[in-house]
Parts: structure tokens; C-alpha cells; sequence
């Protein structure tokens, strides 16, 4: 089969709906430390799907809520701005890239890996002092190439399945032997596209590269969270592999045992809860 070609990958990015306005807000507000509250609810408001879906998400059983939450403003107020901001993305960017997929390719064992990847990084964060919103997002969103290649080519993503099936190859592997790329090089490229905040393009790029000098701590994180989420077999796939996290990732990090364990406790208590919640 050969290669594909990274200009038909782009072609195919680049003719991707924009995000809307509102998800742009959101994304951008995690590194700010001034938010406008008010502005920021007026105009998840303003989207009457995103609305509908955040409310969902804020009364479902997940959040233990006692009393029905019927606008933005009072989800915010009840449940913090950090847990409203990370639904409303969360619901904006899954309902983009969810269809079409192979038949090799399990989009509900997708999601499952990624919000496990998410809950482990936004607990990494916590213990590491990063910013835990943003390492959420990012977490969500690392593999976002691999559904890039498996909803817009399919008929090449199945052959990578079947490779990495034969062979036993991590998934990168078979991206790069099957295809010429790998996911990582796409979802740099689709957050470029889709103005991600740039600590959020690196980390989606580098994930899979953490252990070379001078990578950044978000992109350390995500490979850590990375691992862990498919050491943890979040995704409920038989042949879920994790990747051996570099010495030097683990050392840059300066993440002893102690928080290693108390950060996996915290995603995996949380896991099946938020799964039920957001997973399609």
C-alpha cells in the first residue's frame, strides 16, 4: 500500500468545520487567570446544543447534584467554573470527529482511553502544580490524529489495525509502516488548524517523543497519562499496549511513587462514572 501523503492530510484537515467561537473562548480561557465568568456563560449560552449538552452532563448522576441545574450560570455557581469549562469543550470537540470510522477501529474504546488519558493528567497536574484544565483538554484530545486518520481513511486506518494486530506493534509502529506518519504528526496539524493553545499543539505532537532534551513538562504529562490510561486497560480492548515511559520523562517530572499512586487512585475511582457521562 502506499504512503499516504501528508498534503492529502492536510487537504482533509483544512476542509474540517472550525470550531466554534465559543469552544476557541474556552481553550483560550485556560491560561488566563482572569476569566470573565459572566461573558464566558453568556456565550456557552448563546450555543443552544453545547447548553443542552453541558446541563446534561451537569445533572447526570456523575456530579451528585441535589437540585435540577437549569442554566449555565447555575452549573457554574454549583459546580465551579473548571468542572463546567471541561464539559462544555469536552461536549463541543467529541461531537466533531465521531463518525465514520472502520470497523477495526472501536470508537467507544477510543473515548474510553481518552478520557481515562484526561483524568490521569488533570491528577498528574494536580501533584505536579500544572494547570489541571488544560492538562484535561489536552489529555482528551492526544490521540485526536488517530481519529482524524480512522474517520476521514478508513480504508487505510483498517489496514494499520490489521498490521499492529499481525505484527504486535504499538500503534505508531503500524502508523509509520503502514502509512509513511503517525497519528501525532495529524494532531499537531488539527490543533495548528484548530488554534489549540500551543502548550496543548505540543503535547498532542510530542506525546509519543517525551523523552528527547528540552520537551516541556505538558507533553512529559501527557505520555505519562498516556501510559498509564493503557496500563490501567481504560479502553477495555484485549490488546491494549502501553508504551514504556522514558527515565528521563519520569525523572524531569519528579514524580516519586507516593503521587503516582494517589493520581492513578483518584482517575480510576473516577473512571466509569465519567465514561457513563461522556463516552457516545
Amino acid at each position: 500500500m502506499p504512503a499516504l501523503l501528508m498534503a492529502d492530510v492536510l487537504k482533509t484537515i483544512h476542509s474540517l468545520p472550525s470550531l466554534p467561537a465559543v469552544v476557541l473562548d474556552l481553550l483560550a480561557s485556560m491560561e488566563q487567570d482572569d476569566v470573565d465568568i459572566d461573558t464566558l456563560a453568556r456565550k456557552i449560552a448563546l450555543d443552544q446544543v453545547l447548553t443542552a449538552k453541558t446541563l446534561r452532563l451537569a445533572n447526570s448522576s456523575f456530579y451528585g447534584m441535589q437540585r435540577q441545574v437549569n442554566t449555565v450560570g447555575e452549573a457554574i455557581s454549583v459546580l465551579g467554573l473548571r468542572s463546567v469549562r471541561n464539559l462544555a469543550t469536552t461536549a463541543a470537540l467529541m461531537g466533531h470527529l465521531a463518525n465514520g470510522a472502520s470497523g477495526s477501529f472501536c470508537v467507544l474504546a477510543f473515548w474510553r482511553h481518552s478520557i481515562g488519558t484526561a483524568l490521569c493528567a488533570q491528577a498528574l497536574a494536580a501533584h505536579l502544580g500544572l494547570n489541571k484544565d488544560q492538562a484535561y483538554t489536552t489529555g482528551l484530545l492526544h490521540d485526536i490524529g488517530r481519529l482524524v486518520l480512522a474517520t476521514r481513511f478508513a480504508g487505510d486506518y483498517s489496514a494499520v489495525m490489521a498490521h499492529r494486530a499481525a505484527h504486535k506493534f504499538p500503534v505508531v509502529e503500524a502508523e509509520q509502516a503502514v502509512l509513511g506518519l503517525d497519528h501525532t504528526a495529524v494532531g499537531e496539524a488539527l490543533a495548528l488548524h484548530w488554534k489549540f493553545p500551543e502548550a496543548m499543539q505540543r503535547a498532542v505532537a510530542r506525546h509519543h517523543a517525551s523523552g528527547l532534551p528540552g520537551e516541556d513538562a505538558m507533553a512529559q504529562l501527557i505520555c505519562v497519562a498516556d501510559a498509564t490510561a493503557h496500563a490501567l486497560g481504560f479502553s477495555s480492548e484485549e490488546d491494549d499496549q502501553a508504551e514504556p515511559v522514558p527515565q528521563t520523562t519520569w525523572q524531569s517530572l519528579g514524580l516519586d511513587e507516593k503521587m503516582q499512586l494517589a493520581a492513578f487512585k483518584d482517575a480510576e475511582r473516577q473512571f466509569e462514572a465519567a465514561c457513563s457521562v461522556l463516552a457516545p
